[in-house]
């Protein structure tokens, strides 16, 4: 497992790979923050990728990403997640 917590233009974002898969990626609060304190930080290649990614989004020069996705959560969640990947760029 790797995880970092890099800084982005909308604050602090924590990102975790397991197994060559994004599976969390969480704005950082201070309950997070207080959670991770313990936890080694570190980066990995895909975690890097994913921040790249997240940055040219934000900066509008991306509208898709390309990164293995494995997602912690409920069967019920992974549907939400799901259902939201099938929203084309600009759309609600």
């Amino acid at each position: 497992m790797a995880c970092f917590i890099y800084q982005t233009s909308i604050g602090n974002i924590y990102i975790e790979e397991t197994n060559n898969y994004i599976t969390k990626l969480q704005l950082v609060s201070n309950n997070l923050h207080l959670e991770l304190q313990n936890t080694p930080m570190n980066e990995s290649p895909l975690t890097k990728k994913a921040f790249l990614q997240l940055e040219e989004y934000f900066k509008g020069k991306r509208t898709s990403f390309d990164l293995p996705l494995n997602p912690k959560g409920t069967p019920f969640q992974k549907k939400i997640w799901n259902a939201l990947l099938t929203i084309p760029y600009g759309q609600t």
